[in-house]
């Protein structure tokens, strides 16, 4: 796959730049990094349990050989934030999703689920899955990209309606609704 490059085009003063991009098998070690530095409930939170820093590497060596994408956000050369999503099959109908990051800054976080979102439906993707582990802090980002039906721990987010092409986020104080995001 082609490594695609979004960036803020009018950030605002002092605010940090992220820039938005498919990560290549030969960069994931960036993830292994990111995952490595998450507390327990980070990786509770990303992977539904606290695992190994060995267990972190493990999954990270085996994603280049899956069907997996992972876009991440960068700050200068560092990745804050990642989501990964595993189509369940080749025709990638439904994926699951999955968000990891250093904080939760809803900025950054709300542009990887637009760009996750747009990028499933771009494959034919109408519904994504998520595990949210009585995650508060992660629904107001699924419902920031569709409809959430809650099942337990598993959240269903119907993406077919709320794919349009995107213009940035339009609400909170992380960005104005002006914002614009191209492709670089």
């Amino acid at each position: 796959m082609t490594s695609a490059t979004y960036r803020r085009a009018n950030a605002h003063e002092g605010e940090p730049h992220h820039n938005f991009r498919f990560l290549e098998p030969h960069e994931l070690y960036r993830l292994d990094a990111l995952y490595c530095t998450l507390d327990a409930a980070g990786r509770r939170r990303r992977f539904g349990a606290v695992v190994s820093d060995a267990s972190i590497r493990s999954h990270c060596e085996t994603l280049h050989e899956q069907e997996a994408l992972v876009i991440g956000a960068f700050e200068s050369n560092r990745m804050d934030a990642a989501i990964e999503l595993w189509p369940f099959s080749s025709a990638w109908e439904q994926a699951e999703i999955a968000v990891a990051a250093r904080r939760y800054a809803y900025g950054p976080l709300k542009t990887l689920m637009r760009l996750a979102a747009e990028e499933a439906a771009r494959r034919g993707c109408a519904r994504l899955v998520a595990l949210v582990d009585g995650d508060s802090d992660s629904l107001p980002l699924l419902a920031y990209i569709g409809e959430v039906e809650l099942d337990g721990e598993i959240a269903r987010i119907d993406i077919s309606l709320t794919t349009a092409p995107f213009s940035g986020p339009t609400s909170g104080n992380d960005v104005r609704a002006d914002e614009t995001f191209e492709l670089r």
